[in-house]
């Protein structure tokens, strides 16, 4: 009788990004992005992170913008295998964030503007797998069939996995206006980067023909002892030889269905430089900015593991990298009319050059492209109404592709309005959407059983923002 590995699993639920950007990169870093997309070429104190060399043409003073973003995003996971209860199983994660704050500050003067930021610029809010992931389920749906002959005919179990994750940001930069039309940028950004995991896989319980119910760690317990004293009580070496292996392999699955949780931390931290260029001329502006990529080393400080070499790279000090890829944005903006102005954006994540977890970009097709667009529409000098939409390009694999972590290629759609409350304060308001195309991957030998599966991913995002930017 061949029995399963129960509860093999790899986690990598990492600091991806939840809502925009890259493919553990956030881009949508204020209100003005919430409501508008392709802010590349900006000139407003939006700038300071969208076109951090754009920040040379604003008036003299100080410009401070303060935002907050809440959003929610659910993602689905479903299999279809023959072994689950009418032949699939769905699981849902939720996450909800909220508040996800940012700060950003000019201060001009002459050629000279000083900028800088506080944000979140990966992760962000918690993911929430309350009943856990098909992947789980996969080995325990073979028990049924395994032990039909002992009388097991179904099985239980509690499982989840919660896990936070952010990277908090704190950029300072200065840009110079070189010439009339030209100015370049210099800055870097700090990223100290915390994720946290907690899960639990318990109460695993075996159904038997009668209907009765019997923990399965004690029931494979009983099974490994039966088989120990027969070992014992024979003399037959073949006789002895196989039962002990039996016993053996019953002591293995109780250990293995035993309840287990997890706990652990992952913290590190690493530094982004980052270099821009602006070209200004009348109604045209473009915008240019290229973040270096990040190098983050991440150390565990496990408080509990106790699914053990199941998960090694949860071990307490484990050390493993969490980059964040180089990026290059470059921005259009033209004003047709002076109320109506229109912004093409770009966006580049080397991905292929920068290191995930269980190194994922190994598996990676190619590296990532994101288009965007924006109008915005004068209806008074106080009021602004604005319209975005992006085409995220992601070059996934089955392989890339996991329950824990799965990224999509999606479209997103914002739009909002800006108002001027008075000479030095202006409020902007958005909402903002994405959908993701459907993934499809067919794993053979499913759950170490043989058979084939086939599971779908599927994302979607809803976020609005408020923020206000100050003239002092």
């Amino acid at each position: 009788m061949r029995y399963p590995k129960i509860l093999s699993l790899s986690v990598m639920l990492v600091a991806s990004s939840v809502f925009a950007g890259g493919f553990v990169t956030n881009t949508n870093q204020s209100a003005h992005y919430v409501r508008g997309i392709a802010r590349e070429a900006s000139t407003e104190v939006d700038a300071a992170y969208t076109n951090p060399a754009g920040t040379a043409f604003m008036k003299d003073g100080l410009h401070i913008s303060i935002n907050n973003q809440s959003f929610v995003q659910a993602r689905s996971i479903k299999t279809e295998y023959a072994l689950f209860e009418n032949g699939e199983k769905e699981y849902e994660g939720d996450v909800f964030e909220p508040s996800m704050p940012s700060l950003f500050f000019v201060y001009n003067r002459g050629d000279l503007a000083l900028s800088g930021g506080i944000y979140i610029v990966g992760g962000g809010g918690t993911i929430d797998y309350a009943d856990g992931f098909p992947s789980f389920e996969a080995s325990l749906a073979t028990l049924p069939s395994l032990l039909s002959s002992a009388g097991v005919k179904g099985y239980s179990v509690d499982m989840s996995l919660t896990g936070t994750s952010y990277v908090v940001a704190l950029q300072l930069g200065a840009s110079y206006k070189l010439f009339d039309r030209v100015s370049v940028y210099g800055g870097g950004r700090f990223n100290y980067s915390y994720s946290n995991y907690e899960g639990n896989l318990k109460n695993i319980t075996l159904t038997m023909a009668d209907g009765s119910t019997i923990a399965a760690a004690t029931y494979f317990n009983g099974a490994s002892q039966q088989y120990a004293t027969a070992a014992e009580a024979t003399e037959d070496p073949t006789l002895k030889a196989t039962y002990e292996a039996y016993a053996e392999r019953f002591a293995g699955l109780a250990q293995s269905t035993a309840d287990k949780e997890l706990e652990c931390t992952q913290t590190g931290y690493g530094f982004t430089p980052i270099l821009g260029l602006d070209f200004n001329y009348k109604r045209l502006n473009v915008g240019v900015k290229y973040e270096h990529k990040t190098e983050i080393d991440l150390e565990n400080d496990t408080k509990k593991n106790d699914f053990g070499a199941s998960l090694p790279t949860f071990a307490d000090g484990y050390k493993s990298r969490g980059d964040l890829p180089a990026y290059l944005a470059v921005g259009i903006r033209y004003g047709f009319l002076d109320n109506f102005r229109a912004t093409i954006g770009y966006h580049h994540f080397f991905d292929s050059y920068a290191h995930f977890s269980n190194n994922v970009q190994d598996e990676l097709d190619g590296d990532e492209n994101e288009y965007l667009l924006g109008i915005e529409f004068d209806t008074s000098d106080r009021i602004t109404f604005s319209l975005g939409g992006a085409y995220t390009q992601i070059y996934a694999t089955d392989e890339s592709q996991n329950n824990l972590m799965f990224d999509m290629s999606s479209y997103s759609i914002g739009w909002g309005a800006a108002m001027r409350l008075s000479e030095k304060i202006r409020m902007n308001f958005g909402y903002f959407f994405t959908v993701y195309e459907d993934w499809e991957k067919e794993e053979e030998n499913y759950g170490g059983s043989g058979l084939t599966a086939v599971t779908t991913y599927d994302r979607m995002s809803h976020g609005i923002a408020l923020g206000f930017d100050l003239d002092i």
